[in-house]
C-alpha cells in the first residue's frame, strides 16, 4: 500500500469545534489513553463521544465525555478471566476472537455516530478494522492511535519477545523475511478474518499483511510514546507522527484514597506491585512479591481490585488496596514491579522510580528491554519470579545512585513531552 502524506492544517488559531469519536478496544491500559485525549479535547471545546465496554462507563461520564456502550460489564469480566490472553503463543489468537465480536458492534456504532452527526472524525485503536473500513468506503476521516512500539512495523527494528535478546542486530533481508513469516504464519490467519469481515460487509477488497501497513490510516497514525523511549524508524509511513506517554490514569478530580494517603505517610517509601488491572490470574505474583519485600525488609503496596489474588496473611509493612491513581502515588514510591504494560511503564518513567517488570506476551518483553537500555529498571520472567530472585533484583537498583539518576531523567523527559497535549494538537491538526 502506498500511503498519502498526512494532510495538516496550517492555520495555527484557534480550531473549529468538531464532533470527535474515541474507539479504544481492550482493557483499562487500553481505554485510559483515549479517554485522556477525550478529556483534553473537550477542555479545547470539542464535542467527545467514547464508544467502549460498559465497563468504562463510570470513569468516561465523570470525565464529561459522551458515552456509547459496545459490550457489557459482565462480558469484559468474563473475558479478562481467561487465562489464554496472556499466553505467550495463545494469547493473539485469543484476543483476535475477542476482537472480531467487538469490530462488529463498533462497525454499527460508528455507522451510527456517522449518519447522527456527518462530519465527525474518529481516533481508532490499533485493533479497531471497523472504523479503518468505513474510513475507506464511505470517507470517514480517522485517525490511527497506536499505543506500543512494537505495532509499527519496522525492518530496521525486531521487537524483544520472551527473552533478553533483541535480534534488530540481523541483517536486513533476514529481517524482512522473519517478518513475512510472521505475517504468513502468525498473524494474518487470525487478524485476516477480523479484519475483512468489514470490508466485506461494506464491498470493499479484502487486504492482507495486516500489520504491516493496514493499521495505519492514510490521514494521520500517532504513536503514543516518546522518541527517547523507542524512536521514530526510516521506514515508517510518511503520515506517522510520534506524540509522547499519555499520562492519564483516572479522573482528574479523583483523590488518593484515604487508605493509601494513611499507608503511604506513615513510613518510608514502599514498593508498589501490580500485575495489571485486567489480571486476574496473579495469585503467584503477589505471593512472590509480598515475600519478597519481606526478604528486603521493606514496605509494599499490593495494587489489584481482585483480593481473592493476595494473600491471607501479608508481612508487618505490606498491604493491599484496590486501587490508587499511579499518577498521584508513585513519585511517593521507592520502586515498582509489574507486568510490564505500556501504560504502567510510562507511569513509572515519570514518577522518576526504578522498576522491575515481569513480561508474560505481547509488547510486554519489548517494555521490559527498553527500560532496561534506559538504565531505570531490569525484567525477571515469569519462570523465574520467585521472591528471593526478585529481592535479589531489587536490592542493587534500589541502592544504584547510577539508576536513580536515569531515572530522574526519565522522569524530566516524560514532564517535558506533554504526550496528550501534543497528540490533541495533532488531532486538530487534521483537515
Amino acid at each position: 500500500m502506498i500511503f498519502q502524506a498526512v494532510k495538516l492544517s496550517k492555520d495555527h488559531s484557534m480550531p473549529t469545534p468538531r464532533d470527535i469519536t474515541l474507539t479504544p478496544v481492550g482493557s483499562a491500559g487500553d481505554n485510559f489513553p483515549f479517554i485522556g485525549l477525550g478529556v483534553e479535547l473537550a477542555r479545547r471545546g470539542h464535542r467527545v463521544t467514547i464508544i467502549t465496554n460498559d465497563h468504562f462507563e463510570s470513569l468516561v461520564q465523570s470525565c464529561g465525555l459522551e458515552f456509547v456502550p459496545v459490550g457489557t460489564d459482565a462480558e469484559y469480566r468474563s473475558i479478562i478471566a481467561n487465562p489464554d490472553i496472556w499466553h505467550p503463543s495463545k494469547g493473539f489468537q485469543t484476543i483476535m476472537g475477542l476482537v472480531g465480536e467487538q469490530n462488529r458492534r463498533i462497525f454499527d456504532a460508528v455507522m451510527q455516530q456517522r449518519q447522527a452527526r456527518p462530519h465527525t472524525l474518529v481516533i481508532a485503536h490499533t485493533l479497531d478494522f471497523a472504523s479503518r473500513a468505513i474510513g475507506e468506503k464511505l470517507g470517514l476521516p480517522v485517525v490511527s492511535l497506536h499505543l506500543q512500539p512494537t505495532l509499527v512495523r519496522t525492518v530496521h527494528h525486531i521487537p524483544t519477545m520472551m527473552g533478553s535478546t533483541n535480534l534488530s542486530f540481523l541483517p536486513t533481508w533476514l529481517k524482512r523475511g522473519m517478518w513475512t513469516l510472521v505475517d504468513r504464519f502468525l498473524l494474518d490467519p487470525f487478524a485476516g478474518p477480523v479484519v475483512n469481515a468489514p470490508r466485506k460487509a461494506l464491498g470493499i477488497a479484502p487486504v492482507r499483511h495486516v500489520f504491516a501497513d493496514y493499521i495505519h490510516s492514510p490521514l494521520l497514525s500517532i504513536g503514543l510514546w516518546p522518541e527517547w523511549f523507542a524512536a521514530a524508524q526510516p521506514d515508517y509511513p510518511r503520515q506517522f507522527r510520534l506524540a509522547g506517554f499519555p499520562l492519564f490514569d483516572a479522573d482528574p478530580n479523583l483523590q488518593v484514597p484515604a487508605g493509601v494517603e494513611a499507608f503511604l505517610s506513615a513510613g518510608p517509601a514502599p514498593i508498589v506491585f501490580t500485575p495489571g488491572s485486567a489480571n486476574v490470574h496473579a495469585a503467584e505474583f503477589f505471593a512472590a512479591c509480598a515475600e519478597g519485600a519481606k526478604l528486603l525488609g521493606r514496605r509494599g503496596m499490593l495494587l489489584t481490585r481482585h483480593v481473592e489474588q493476595v494473600p491471607r496473611n501479608l508481612p508487618p509493612g505490606v498491604a493491599h488496596f484496590p486501587f490508587a491513581p499511579l499518577s498521584k502515588v508513585l513519585s511517593r514510591c521507592a520502586a515498582m514491579v509489574h507486568h510490564g504494560g505500556i501504560g504502567t511503564t510510562a507511569a513509572a518513567l515519570a514518577a522518576g522510580i526504578p522498576q522491575v517488570i515481569m513480561p508474560l506476551s505481547h509488547d510486554q518483553p519489548d517494555n521490559a528491554w527498553r527500560v532496561k537500555k534506559l538504565g531505570a529498571g531490569e525484567s525477571l520472567f515469569p519462570k523465574k519470579f520467585t521472591a528471593g530472585r526478585l529481592a535479589k533484583k531489587l536490592e542493587p537498583l534500589l541502592a544504584s545512585a547510577e539508576v536513580k539518576v536515569r531515572a530522574g531523567e526519565c522522569a524530566r523527559r516524560c514532564t517535558a513531552d506533554r504526550g496528550i497535549e501534543k497528540a490533541c494538537d495533532l488531532i486538530e491538526a487534521v483537515e
